[in-house]
């Protein structure tokens, strides 16, 4: 079997941050007023309407979050600002909201404490500390830049260096594989070597999302990693070119005759077709079983979830969305799978690393007795999120809902727990022993 096909995996920040419902909603009409403060009044409403915990958001928790973030921006000590903002008398625009009159005057004070910080650096400030008052850890405020990095993201695109990142048992963060054809490939990494760190700053500490969102940046530009290898005495620097990526998000190979092996990286806006492309191969070539890898998955869209689970489950309910205001919305499959797939023998692989879009998967198949689940218990990320793109072009990536398998498993903070727990083995000299995809493949040649 490819070692790429056993060992890929996605790691990545916003795709693993929760279950995305639809790339982008355009922006809201002008607000009228201070052009960037008006920024903050957009930010504030999108909030209260959409967010799923906005009942918890009180004009108290965005100000105290607003006004933090522009300090900590702008640099001024809160006792210089606290004087200056006591000794301001000039009335608030009619225009402000009301309950954030105390933004108004915070921004007036820090414009004239700090004229260097431009006022776009301050509206964006003031309107993540307003996200972050949400207490939300999966709702993010992103600039314009890091919003077209998300939608090339899930149009199958990324700029970075085409490597698979991951994280061992021990901490350590490591290159899974990298990918044909890519400056990753081309610069010498290799699986398993270990990335001690990225441009001079230590990896220790650093979860894996974290290391890759400091590995990817503009094509064009390179990064240095240091890293460790075995039978390499010492670490050495690896410099990396970025470039622009593309990759699939679904890979097959044959474990036997009998079985087809299919592992779905992430769910991105062609998954649902390449999974189809994978599954009616699998067919083909006589495949009585499939092996379902669902491990190392961050998720990604619902839209292209529902349509894999559907292709092994038909015309089936896969999940339901309940939204801030308590209503539900049913996500049933549309079917049109290959016939064969509603019977073929289906075993799937999870892992702590299974999330979001991923855990729908599993968690239908597991809800209706389609699959036996083997590995260990998923991330437990039931967040339904959309992009709320800002009349600047940034947006704000906001929590909309929870949702639940069709049995009304709440997965938030849960998880989706196997039919059997396996966990791998690393042996003293580094290697690992895959035993999740060792039982998983016996298990499923006892049912053909």
């Amino acid at each position: 079997m490819d070692r790429r096909d056993v060992l890929a995996s996605l790691l990545s920040l916003l795709a693993a941050s929760a279950l995305l419902v639809g790339v982008v909603t355009r922006p809201s009409p002008t607000i009228q007023g201070e052009p960037r403060l008006g920024l903050v009044w957009e930010t504030w409403s999108v909030l209260k309407v959409s967010a799923v915990d906005a009942s918890s958001l009180g004009p108290d928790e965005a100000i105290e979050g607003a006004i933090r973030e522009m300090l900590a921006r702008s640099g001024v000590e809160e006792s210089a600002f606290q004087q200056a903002l006591d000794s301001l008398h000039r009335a608030p625009p009619r225009d402000v909201p009301d309950g954030l009159e105390r933004v108004w005057a915070a921004w007036e004070v820090l414009r004239e404490l700090r004229p260097a910080v431009s006022a776009e650096d301050l509206a964006r400030a003031a309107s993540q500390g307003m996200v972050a008052a949400l207490g939300d850890p999966f709702s993010q405020y992103l600039s314009a830049e890091e919003f077209h990095a998300a939608e090339r993201f899930f149009e199958g695109q990324y700029q970075g260096i085409g490597a698979y990142i991951g994280q061992t048992d021990a901490g350590e963060t490591v290159v899974l594989e990298p990918l044909s054809d890519t400056p990753a490939e081309a610069a010498g990494l290799q699986a398993q070597d270990v990335i001690l760190a990225v441009d001079g700053t230590s990896t220790k500490g650093l979860t894996a999302e974290e290391v890759v969102k400091m590995v990817r940046g503009p094509a064009g530009t390179s990064v240095v990693l240091l890293v460790s290898r075995a039978g390499v005495e010492r670490p050495f620097e690896v410099p990396v070119s970025r470039t622009l990526v593309a990759e699939p998000s679904v890979g097959r190979a044959s474990l036997s005759g009998d079985v087809s092996y299919i592992r779905i990286w992430r769910f991105a806006q062609t998954t649902g077709q390449e999974f189809h492309q994978r599954l009616q191969e699998s067919l083909e070539t006589g495949a009585r079983g499939i092996l379902l890898d669902l491990r190392f998955n961050p998720g990604g869209t619902i839209e292209d979830a529902v349509d894999v689970a559907g292709q092994f489950l038909g015309e089936k309910l896969i999940l339901y969305e309940v939204d801030s205001t308590g209503k539900r919305q049913d996500w049933k499959a549309r079917g049109g799978g290959p016939p064969a797939a509603l019977t073929i023998s289906l075993v799937v692989l999870v892992d702590q690393n299974t999330a979001s879009a991923a855990e729908v998967v599993a968690g239908a198949l597991q809800d209706y007795g389609r699959a036996r689940l083997f590995g260990t218990t998923t991330y437990g990320k039931g967040a339904i999120q959309i992009f709320k793109e800002l009349r600047d072009g940034s947006a704000i990536y906001l929590t909309v809902g929870r949702w639940y398998t069709p049995s009304g498993h709440p997965t938030q903070g849960q998880g989706v727990v196997p039919d059997e727990r396996v966990t791998n083995v690393l042996l003293q000299n580094g290697v690992l022993v895959d035993r999740q995809l060792q039982v998983a493949y016996l298990s499923l040649l006892s049912l053909l």
